[in-house]
């Protein structure tokens, strides 16, 4: 795996990566770290010798070992671009109870004793997915702080119910003012038409 950019300078940055996990919508790379990082790459799987555009999402600051961990997504979801045969649905796989749609906003999420600063990538009347690098452990109650389009400040009392340390958490919806969840059900169905 090849990981390239333009550099600040112009200069062209390229960079072997190894991925640590992947699936058909993207992955988590380890490489050499190159500051700063565009939000925008490109990568080339060597096994394929396909090439594709690719959106950072987050990273981890390097590691003793120098290496930095970047989370990747894909451009458009691949079956093919790793070379191997990828579902797009994993088996056994729960379908999701609420429709997801994109919303791109800060967001702070607050535990008695931590403040993690990220940015949503969706929303539905269930919960939302954040980047972050704090990011908590699954089960712990948090009081998320975003603005929606339209609606204005929203702030909701939930529970991290996955996380990826130091790069995504999504976090459910446990208590939230009537009116708050009248405004994301319609900013969904909005989305959604």
């Amino acid at each position: 795996m090849e990981v390239s950019w333009t550099g600040e300078e112009g200069a062209a940055v390229n960079e072997p990566a190894e991925t640590e996990v992947l699936n058909a919508h993207g992955a988590l790379l380890r490489t050499k770290p190159h500051f700063p990082i565009p939000l925008l790459i490109k990568l080339r799987c060597q096994r394929t010798g396909m090439s594709t555009e690719a959106r950072v999402v987050g990273f981890q600051e390097p590691s003793p070992e120098g290496m930095l961990r970047m989370a990747v997504e894909l451009s458009s979801p691949s079956q093919s671009f790793w070379g191997l045969t990828i579902p797009f649905n994993e088996p056994g796989r729960i379908p999701r109870r609420h429709p997801r749609v994109r919303l791109v906003v800060q967001v702070e999420s607050r535990t008695s004793g931590s403040v993690s600063l990220g940015r949503t990538e969706n929303i539905s009347v269930g919960g939302l997915l954040v980047h972050s690098p704090e990011t908590f452990d699954p089960g712990t109650e948090v009081l998320a702080r975003f603005n929606l389009p339209g609606a204005g400040a929203i702030e909701a009392e939930g529970r991290v119910v996955h996380s990826v340390p130091g790069v995504r958490m999504g976090i459910a919806f446990l208590k939230l003012d009537p009116s708050q969840q009248k405004a994301i059900e319609q900013f969904v169905q909005q989305a959604c038409e």
